[in-house]
């Protein structure tokens, strides 16, 4: 193990130590997927899955099979929705963090004005899955639609809501 995770410091940040570590999992190996990133290259929003590689037979972790996936045309369709003067569709993390909104990036890590409002109703048993409320940013008084996306229960780091926002006053 301690030459497995001197290869792992070799990879530079503790972003792609701790996504190796996950994926390596003791040993088990586990099917991991990263949180967005964005590359200025490609101009493309991806995110990475990793699969372990466990020998027949014995399940011992041997490898990894790795890929970036492009995940920009699933922001594309959030950025090409219109929703009126005042509405934004908005995808966020469950720590609030805007992971795509109109004219906002992940790359941003910037906080969603609506979101302590909706984590407060998530905390209730009627706001689990989804529900509204209604909220004062700085902007006036918004309504806010939100559903959980459902992707948490396989890779809990992709805690995501849809956040519908309009403002009361059209």
């Amino acid at each position: 193990m301690a030459s497995r995770l001197r290869s792992l410091k070799r990879l530079g940040s503790s972003g792609e130590i701790l996504h190796w570590q996950a994926v390596y999992a003791g040993g088990k190996g586990a099917v991991t997927v990263t949180d967005v990133r964005y590359d200025e290259r490609t101009e493309s929003d991806y995110v990475q899955i990793a699969v372990p590689v466990l020998e027949e037979g014995s399940g011992r972790f041997v490898g990894v099979v790795s890929a970036l996936v492009d995940i920009s045309g699933l922001f594309s369709a959030f950025d090409q929705q219109q929703l009126g003067r005042t509405g934004r569709i908005l995808l966020v993390k469950g720590s609030g963090i805007i992971v795509n909104a109109p004219n906002v990036t992940p790359d941003l890590r910037l906080m969603s004005e609506e979101f302590t409002a909706v984590r407060d109703a998530l905390g209730t048993p009627e706001g689990r899955q989804a529900g509204d409320v209604t909220v004062g940013p700085r902007n006036g008084e918004r309504i806010v639609g939100f559903a959980d996306t459902g992707l948490k229960r396989s890779q809990p780091n992709l805690y995501w809501l849809i956040l519908v926002s309009q403002s009361e006053r059209l």
